[in-house]
């Protein structure tokens, strides 16, 4: 397991509740928070989230969108006039929501963050690798990526503790 992304997700979950309200820690208690390598576990096992942004006009968006994460960064792959691509370019700030719910009991993961637009001409090897087929080359459809860098990461898994 790749420590790297483990110690990022639980430093910037850890910073997220020093500076979290009352309410917010009471929501989610100390005990059913997951550490960095559950976290990481679950965001890799699941792969869609609802992701929010915010309409040039101000109104909130979401819906359902396909992630990787790449290190300790959220990417999206997706076509240049989708909604949420629009949005991005007049206010960068966005959420990710990734729960789920078995006989066990409910997980989420809620990432709030700064995105930015990048053209997979210009991607990493790495931020690519998610989304090529087996010959190496992404689908034609992907025609910009979005990377969510996690500024405040919170976390709950009621089957924990």
């Amino acid at each position: 397991m790749i420590t790297e992304p483990i110690e990022a997700l639980a430093r910037i979950q850890e910073a997220s509740f020093a500076r979290a309200s009352e309410s917010t820690r009471r929501a989610y208690p100390t005990d059913k928070r997951m550490t960095g390598e559950e976290m990481l576990e679950f965001l890799a096992r699941r792969k869609v989230g609802v992701l929010a942004t915010v309409r040039p006009d101000g109104r909130p968006q979401a819906g359902l969108a396909g992630y990787a994460l790449v290190g300790a960064r959220f990417v999206f792959a997706s076509r240049e006039d989708a909604g949420r691509v629009r949005n991005v370019r007049h206010h960068p700030h966005v959420s990710l929501v990734v729960g789920e719910e078995t006989a066990d009991g409910r997980s989420v993961v809620v990432v709030e963050g700064t995105a930015r637009l990048q053209s997979p001409n210009e991607a990493s090897l790495e931020t690519r690798a998610p989304f090529r087929d087996d010959h190496g080359t992404l689908p034609e459809w992907i025609e910009v990526l979005l990377l969510l860098t996690p500024e405040r990461i919170l976390s709950y898994g009621s089957d924990r503790g």
